[in-house]
Order: C-alpha cells, then structure tokens, then sequence
C-alpha cells in the first residue's frame, strides 16, 4: 500500500496508519478499528475505502489489484460534495458543509474527522492521533447540511484532518484533505 499510496497526491489518496497497540494507540484508534471489525491483535490489517473483510479488499492481494480498485473508484462521481475549512481556535477543527449531488437521500451516514501527524518518515508516516465523535447525518437528496468537527489534538505544522463520510454500509461517500 505504501507503493500505491506514494504514487498519488494526498489529496487522491492518503494511507493513514492506525496503531492498536504500544506507544502510538488511543482509545479512538482502537474504537475506531473495531468498527472495522478488525480485532485489535490483528496487525498489520488493511482496509480499504472503509471496508474490511476478506471479500473487501483486505490483505495482501497485492499492488496490482489494489491499483486496479482504486482506479475504478478514482473515476467515478463522487454522490457528496464536501467543502471545509480548518479553524484556528488552536484545536484541530473544521467547519464541513456537505451537499447531496445524488438523487437519493443519505441516510444514518458517519461525519468525522481523522486528525494526523505527518511524521516525515518514509514508510507509514501519516499516524492517527484522535478520531472526531461521529455524527449521524440524513441529507436528502440535493439537500445540504453543515457541521464543526472538533479535535483534542492541538494545531501543529504536522497536523493534518481528513473528513470522511460513511455510509451506513460501510463503505466511504466521500473524503477531503481538509485545509
């Protein structure tokens, strides 16, 4: 994944790396990683687009099939539009407006935020640091609804946010390189 993920700007595709164990977990990571139903003795584990399972992406089927994937979902429209701006209030935050470009309502939707340091190693080094609390969305279809996420990790040039809607399935709406 490292591989795939250097080939591609940030803002296409990010590899966040989330610990369970040792010096580098949290309470959020590892909460986090069980809704993936990932159990946390499981490392390394992959998910990919916010799917885990062995039908899903998960575990090393290899460069080439990753690639291919994420291609596919590269090209396609994205349903939500998600624009956002980091605040300065010397905490991690960001005000998100999200609009609906389906023609379905989303419904019991997952809004966070992942906060993570850019620790300028060469291999995994976009590490998590806090998960926002998840707010549950319903936006109909064309509609538009706007929140603040908040952090408890302070504002740092190594500090970085990823927004990210869920669907109830599983499976990532959208996602933005928040700035």
């Amino acid at each position: 994944m490292e591989k795939l993920a250097a080939e591609y700007p940030r803002q296409e595709l990010i590899l966040l790396t989330y610990h369970t164990q040792g010096k580098y977990s949290t309470d959020e990571t590892r909460d986090h990683a069980m809704s993936y139903s990932i159990n946390p003795n499981w490392t390394p584990s992959l998910v990919f687009n916010g799917l885990a399972g062995s039908n899903l992406m998960m575990g090393p089927l290899g460069y080439e099939a990753y690639k291919e994937r994420f291609e596919t979902l590269r090209n396609q429209d994205a349903p939500v539009l998600i624009q956002s701006k980091v605040t300065s209030s010397g905490f991690m935050s960001a005000a998100v407006e999200l609009t609906n470009l389906g023609s379905e309502g989303i419904t019991f939707a997952s809004l966070y935020a992942v906060v993570y340091e850019d620790t300028r190693q060469s291999e995994g080094h976009y590490l998590v640091k806090d998960i926002t609390p998840v707010s549950t969305i319903n936006i109909p279809a064309g509609g538009t609804a706007k929140f603040d996420l908040n952090s408890v990790i302070r504002v740092s040039a190594n500090n970085h946010m990823v927004i990210i809607l869920r669907a109830a399935s599983g499976i990532i709406l959208q996602a933005l390189f928040a700035s």
